[in-house]
């Protein structure tokens, strides 16, 4: 308690002692002599302080006397880390008054009480600093030169930032600047402890804003080659929430050629858990732009992540989740698909997914085998791991909606390979997975729906789909009385199926025709799918309407003419294939990703309206409006009534300002459909726009 030893009286010896002592006023003195009797106490603790003694540190906190100043501060400092209790005003007023000093040792002091009361009390100080007026003395402390004092406001700071309602009061109070400047500091500790404030920071998105907009990244990034543990993970966490955010992807990469890159992989094969823990996200989020994905290969990333997963029996359920998260990302990359199966780490994801321990990861290790299994290489590797009885074991489970979804995504895809296919339809498990048609969650209900198309996809596997009990024509006459069908395009599945059966063998034409005419909802379901629907669904019902009666053959013939599937059961697996992954990406978010994979379809085949309407939904979620146009024209051109697709181009027009043409869009929409009230509302809104001739560059979809 050497700290407060200021307290005593000098011994009166003389008139020279006398002249050198302090002139203290009355209340000084007071003040001075309740401290001295509580210091000399054995139960000297901050929470014991009686009103006249707190009311002694606030005289001492406002004299003119620096040394009694000093004192004060002192004091706060050696009895705040014992304190716990929720701090008054009472105390906090003169502490933070004590900020105003020009004695650095004061500043030093009370800076590190506050930063106790802070860290140490509950989590109503970290509030109550802020209300009380804290946080413009400590930002202006940031540009002290004493280096002990910007510690501790740093500190202070990055403990405040850690209560959501104080993470933009701080920023708003411009501490920004100043934290960012610090992290080029000398002292590691006040760069360790600005980089921890900007973290706690950068968990709100205006934030991260606010941080890329002072030119923070190049700080961060630059501090990832500090050879300080903390501040690599500091720096590695404060990234990683930065890369959340699309725009901010780019800022990251620029500010360092991408070497920020080989930074993170560095960091993934660091000594510490939690610093490769915050590399992995990092670059999982990075990997989320698909103009990066390869160039984390390239960085080494790969071969970084193939070794901590190699090596899980002996790491943290933490840094596998994270590892198995950015390998995920990266698979979606097209082209690493290869690499990642020549890694041998689909033997390493399947493992992963026997083990309950590892929670989230097992969700990141089935999506990656999702990106896949399009390549053969991929389906063979998985196949010779056991894959696909693990994935419908899985299945068969009860499992999280997460885990099933990726699980049964991954299975639908691999459907289409003929081996996977005779695997699933031989497995015990396969009448449980249709159990999963009844699923609470409408994805995995739609999976599995893709898997059984899939599977009709392939003439050889009809007879056993058909003689299965159920059989297939049951589960689609259930699947389509669901209320789930309706949430999602379950219903274009389940034309899917029937129009496969529908182009099959004598056999199963026959069966199909024997079922349907004994299945009076199921035959109205299709004849209203026929009238109703558009696109796609529409020529499928016309497909499997033409098999049941002659007087429907010069539709199907009409519309098979004007937007074609193609004849070749490859090149519709392929096409469905392609659909079915670019569906799943936009469900995700993935609207760049999802565009290549209708981009696809196209090439498959040009004259498929849905196609173009579905990659424009993409470019108009991206903002490309221009392009968004062009592919709603070609996509009407080929299904002029389709009203979904006439109020994407009216969207695209608005956000080009082409109000004019928006508006006749709209107006056709609503001849077909006169009671849609989005249309309605919309055209509503662009006739004010037009009035006004106010620009529009955003997009409510």
């Amino acid at each position: 308690m050497g700290n407060v030893s200021c307290l005593r009286k000098p011994a009166v010896q003389g008139e020279e002692s006398k002249a050198s002592e302090p002139l203290l006023h009355q209340e000084e003195k007071e003040a001075v002599d309740n401290l001295l009797k509580y210091y000399d106490a054995d139960n000297f603790q901050l929470a014991n302080l009686s009103r006249d003694q707190l009311k002694a540190l606030t005289v001492l906190s406002y004299s003119d006397n620096e040394e009694l100043q000093r004192t004060a501060a002192f004091f706060f400092s050696e009895i705040s880390e014992q304190y716990t209790q929720e701090v008054s005003e009472i105390i906090l007023e003169p502490l933070i008054h004590l900020l105003l000093s020009s004695d650095s040792e004061v500043l030093r002091a009370a800076s590190l009480a506050l930063s106790s009361l802070a860290l140490y009390g509950p989590v109503e100080n970290k509030t109550a600093i802020v209300q009380s007026g804290g946080l413009p003395h400590l930002i202006k402390l940031l540009r002290s030169d004493h280096v002990e004092v910007l510690c501790n406001v740093c500190g202070c700071l990055t403990t405040l930032a850690t209560e959501e309602e104080n993470k933009i009061e701080i920023v708003k109070s411009g501490a920004l600047r100043p934290l960012i400047r610090l992290t080029r500091a000398r002292d590691v500790r006040v760069k360790r402890n600005s980089a921890g404030a900007l973290l706690n920071l950068s968990h709100i998105a205006a934030n991260r804003v606010s941080i890329v907009g002072e030119g923070g990244v190049p700080y961060l990034v630059q501090l990832l080659e500090c050879n300080d543990e903390e501040i690599q993970f500091y720096c590695a966490a404060a990234l990683s929430n930065i890369a959340v955010d699309g725009g901010h992807r780019s800022v990251i990469m620029l500010a360092s050629n991408g070497k920020v890159l080989i930074l993170l992989v560095r960091l993934i094969r660091s000594g510490t858990e939690k610093v490769q823990c915050q590399a992995c996200l990092a670059l999982r989020n990075l990997a989320s732009d698909e103009a990066y994905q390869a160039k984390i290969y390239q960085a080494g990333g790969l071969d970084a992540i193939y070794e901590v997963l190699i090596t899980m029996s002996s790491r943290s359920a933490e840094i596998i989740i994270a590892a198995t998260a950015a390998l995920k990302n990266i698979s979606i990359h097209q082209g690493s698909e290869v690499m990642i199966v020549n890694k041998k780490l689909i033997p390493v994801l399947c493992s992963l997914l026997k083990q309950d321990q590892y929670g989230e990861a097992r969700c990141h290790a089935a999506g990656t085998i999702r990106n896949l299994i399009a390549i053969q290489p991929a389906v063979q590797a998985l196949v010779m791991a056991g894959g696909i009885n693990l994935l419908l074991k899985l299945l068969a489970g009860r499992q999280n909606d997460t885990l099933l979804s990726e699980c049964s995504a991954a299975l639908a895809i691999a459907a289409s390979h003929t081996e996977v296919g005779h695997l699933i339809l031989e497995s015990s498990q396969y009448t449980t997975m249709l159990q999963l048609l009844a699923s609470s969650s409408p994805e995995v209900a739609h999976n599995i729906v893709g898997v059984l198309g899939h599977l009709a996809a392939n003439a050889s596997n009809h007879d056993k789909l058909l003689s299965h009990d159920p059989s297939l024509l049951a589960v689609v006459s259930v699947v389509t009385k669901l209320e789930t069908s309706k949430e999602t395009d379950c219903n274009f599945l389940c034309l899917w199926i029937l129009a496969q059966l529908s182009i099959g063998s004598n056999q199963t034409k026959a069966h199909l025709q024997h079922y349907l005419n004994k299945d009076d909802v199921l035959i109205q379901w299709v004849c209203n799918q026929q009238s109703t629907a558009s696109g796609d669904s529409r020529q499928l019902a016309a497909m499997v309407m033409g098999m049941t009666t002659t007087s429907l053959t010069p539709l199907t013939e009409s519309l098979t003419t004007s937007h074609k599937l193609p004849n070749d059961p490859s090149l519709l697996r392929s096409y469905e294939s392609e659909r079915s992954k670019g569906n799943s990406l936009v469900r995700k978010g993935y609207f760049s990703d999802a565009i290549l994979h209708y981009t696809r379809c196209v090439e498959l085949c040009p004259s498929m309206p849905s196609s173009y309407s579905n990659r424009a939904l993409c470019h108009l979620r991206l903002g490309k409006f221009q392009t968004a146009d062009k592919d709603c024209t070609t996509s009407l051109l080929l299904d002029p009534t389709n009203i979904k697709v006439l109020f994407r181009r009216s969207l695209a027009r608005k956000g080009l300002g082409n109000f004019r043409d928006a508006i006749k869009d709209l107006d056709a929409l609503l001849k077909l459909d006169p009671d849609n009230s989005a249309a309605m509302k919309e055209r509503g809104l662009l006739i004010q726009l037009q009035q006004t001739d106010i620009g529009h560059s955003t997009v409510d979809l």
